[in-house]
């Protein structure tokens, strides 16, 4: 089994990855069981300020294609979480799917096309 706990803040993180681990050391005691595990990943969480460079950045990119920016906060994981942790500051932009992380999801073309108009605004921003 793998399970993954994530947070944007690490000391919640490996306290609740510790209270579910002993959980399920507990459950498998009461089945006269045991459990081996091994932690073999943490994803670290980012938050950047609406005032920080690559936050203005990626707005007006998606200003410059006729969109209005939104902030969101999730615990998702992207490559982003890797690229933060390694000190290259980055966001991750929406794209809007349709039924995401379902046997159904899908993107309309014209979504295709306005994130394909916002990475190109952000390529060619000085």
């Amino acid at each position: 089994m793998i399970i993954q706990v994530r947070s944007l803040n690490r000391d919640k993180q490996r306290r609740h990855m510790k209270n579910l681990l002993a959980c399920c050391q507990r459950a498998a005691a009461d089945w006269d069981g045991t459990m081996e595990q091994q932690v073999i990943y943490e994803m670290t969480g980012y938050r950047f300020a609406a005032s920080d460079a690559i936050v203005r950045r990626a707005e007006s990119a998606i200003r410059s294609v006729g969109l209005e920016p939104e902030h969101s906060v999730t615990c998702g994981g992207s490559d982003a979480n890797e690229f933060n942790e390694k000190g290259l500051s980055s966001v991750v932009l929406s794209v809007g799917f349709q039924d995401i992380h379902t046997n159904t999801e899908s993107m309309p073309i014209d979504e295709l096309n306005r994130i394909t108009e916002v990475c190109v605004a952000l390529m060619l921003a000085r």
